[in-house]
């Protein structure tokens, strides 16, 4: 193979292969978003949206199902949470890991957008950690159909690093001189970018914020040693 340094052009094969790669490896899933704070994602939307007041969710790109592992614990007979996924390996491995819950409805395939989905069904649509890995078409199509499936006053809830310092989690395949984002990061952003992308495709702002996912003790520590805040929260309802 010639070594040569180039810029990696991902593809949907590409991106497969390397979370497939990463799904399969322990080590690598417990860094996973929803493995490290789903339970505090869990813990604010139930506080922040009023859970209660919902009734279908779905998990757009739910991985391997760790913030709806989070969830189901917040979750009365009424709720029911769907998922979808682009891997056909997350989707095997969420159906079964939740197959005896009673809140779970299932997880779907999503091979394009618009999916076979009905319009005007969720109550809320979690995107966590996804927005980051798009292509312009990619993030259209996606909003889109979050709009679509939200019924009016639905919620879209978007999370993804805030200012991440891009070309510092850039890397080189020493075989072939290849550089590419190790988490398969496409673009970065800011809080007024998401706000004003997201408004675009007819949300309004309920909350957008910069913030770090914490527990009690890192709060404390935080009080006494301020860390720049690492992600972004969108929250907006559909009109």
């Amino acid at each position: 193979m010639e070594f040569k340094i180039h810029k990696i052009e991902w593809t949907a094969e590409k991106s497969a292969r390397i979370w497939d790669y990463y799904s399969s490896n322990t080590n690598y899933r417990e860094t996973f978003f929803g493995k490290q704070v789903g339970y505090l994602v869990a813990k604010y939307i139930n506080k922040k949206l009023k859970l209660k007041r919902l009734e279908n969710i779905l998990d757009f790109s739910c991985g391997m199902g760790d913030i709806i592992n989070e969830l189901l614990p917040f979750l009365i007979p009424k709720h029911q949470i769907y998922a979808t996924d682009f891997s056909e390996k997350n989707i095997e491995f969420v159906n079964k890991r939740f197959k005896e819950n009673i809140n779970f409805k299932g997880a779907t395939l999503l091979q394009r957008l618009p999916s076979n989905l009905d319009s005007n069904m969720f109550d809320l649509i979690l995107i966590t950690e996804v927005v980051e890995h798009l292509t312009d078409d990619e993030l259209s199509s996606t909003l889109k159909e979050a709009h679509r499936l939200l019924k009016k006053g639905g919620m879209v809830f978007i999370t993804t690093p805030n200012n991440e310092n891009y070309s510092a989690n850039e890397i080189m395949c020493p075989d072939c001189g290849c550089i590419y984002h190790k988490w398969q990061h496409l673009r970065t952003w800011n809080k007024l970018q998401l706000e004003s992308t997201v408004q675009k495709f007819g949300f309004e702002k309920f909350i957008s914020t910069e913030l770090n996912w914490m527990n009690n003790k890192e709060k404390i520590l935080n009080i006494i040693k301020p860390r720049p805040k690492g992600g972004l929260l969108y929250v907006g309802k559909k009109f």
